[in-house]
C-alpha cells in the first residue's frame, strides 16, 4: 500500500464509511478491554521477541519479480 493509495482510501472512507463501523457506532458498541489494540500490539511484540532469529536463512529467489519490474519499466 502506497501513501497516495492510503490517502485516497481514507478520503473515500470519510464519504462512505465501512458498514461495520456505522453499525457499531449506531449500536454504541465498545470493544471489550481485552481486545484493545495496545494489548494486541504488546502481545505481538512479545511473540516476535520470543522467535529465534535464523542468521543463516537462505536468500530468497526474487528473479521472477526482478524480471517483472524490468519488463514493466522498459515495456
Amino acid at each position: 500500500m502506497t501513501l497516495p493509495r492510503l490517502n485516497a482510501l481514507n478520503r473515500y472512507w470519510k464519504l462512505h464509511p465501512p458498514v461495520h463501523l456505522l453499525v457499531a457506532q449506531y449500536l454504541d458498541y465498545k470493544a471489550p478491554a481485552s481486545a484493545a489494540p495496545e494489548r494486541q500490539d504488546e502481545a505481538m511484540a512479545e511473540l516476535m521477541a520470543s522467535m529465534p532469529i535464523q542468521a543463516d536463512a537462505p536468500k530468497l529467489d526474487t528473479s521472477a519479480w526482478d524480471s517483472f519490474l524490468k519488463e514493466r519499466d522498459h515495456g
